[in-house]
């Protein structure tokens, strides 16, 4: 039997009412609005780089159930992989930890690089493919002394055939003790190129980590994102801008103020 510890969590909305978790929910959004929205600084949310006032709910329960999972601090070192242009890395590297982020987009990565540059938090990046051929780390990274892998909604989007390669080098880098936090598509009606839709490629995958990974504790948080939330969400910003329209339309015709001639 193995040391490993698993757990699973599919999506709860209750989630976000646990202590923990509500109180990193909290900070997430704090940190966005003072370090990204108050500077007028993009972030990137599924490859989107763009403005933000907010983030919605079903992503700030993959991010603050992945920082009460694994959290990390002053000396530390945190592995993100897809995180460029995103905001935990950010919101790791602002509370001291040393931060690095694998992410193929290029452009992602330097928004992320610009930010860190520009408030002095210790983040790298690169575009290095961890689930290619040929394993090949970026020189001076710190490959088995990680002590958190992160990653959020990014599996799906890698062909089978290199997340079969990609997650034991993920529980290579970890340090002994270390924590891996994933979020993925899973379900059925799952979306993406390569999504998780059984529990019989679930089990293949959590076999793999308990042969190949029998120092790490691995922690898996399944965030199960239906395309139907992504549709309602969309309504929701529609209603959101007609309903301030109206109002800008009866503010416009409505006489507040009336001088008469006397």
């Amino acid at each position: 039997m193995s040391r490993l510890a698993v757990p699973q969590k599919t999506h709860d909305w209750a989630d976000l009412k646990e202590a923990p978790v509500a109180a990193a929910r909290r900070q997430l959004v704090r940190f966005l609005h003072r370090a990204f929205t108050l500077r007028a600084t993009p972030v990137a949310i599924n490859g989107v780089l763009r403005f933000r006032w907010r983030i919605r709910d079903l992503k700030l329960w993959e991010y603050a159930r992945g920082w009460v999972a694994a959290p990390v601090g002053p000396g530390q070192r945190l592995l993100d992989l897809g995180g460029g242009g995103t905001l935990p890395p950010c919101f790791a590297a602002a509370r001291g930890a040393e931060v690095f982020v694998l992410d193929p987009d290029a452009a992602l990565n330097a928004a992320t690089d610009r930010v860190a540059a520009a408030r002095a938090w210790p983040i790298r990046t690169s575009t290095a493919d961890l689930a290619a051929e040929q394993e090949v780390w970026p020189d001076g990274w710190p490959v088995g002394s990680f002590d958190a892998v992160h990653s959020y909604c990014v599996l799906e989007h890698i062909p089978y055939a290199g997340q079969e390669r990609l997650l034991p080098r993920l529980a290579r880098a970890l340090a002994p003790g270390g924590r891996m936090v994933l979020t993925f598509e899973y379900g059925q009606e799952a979306p993406g190129e390569a999504p998780w839709r059984d529990a019989e490629r679930l089990q293949r995958r959590r076999n793999s980590f308990r042969m190949k990974a029998m120092w790490a504790r691995f922690t898996s948080t399944i965030g199960r994102c239906f395309v139907w939330l992504r549709v309602n969400e969309e309504r929701i910003r529609c209603i959101f801008y007609v309903c301030t329209l109206l109002l800008l339309v009866v503010y416009l015709r409505v006489p507040f103020l009336k001088i008469e001639k006397t």
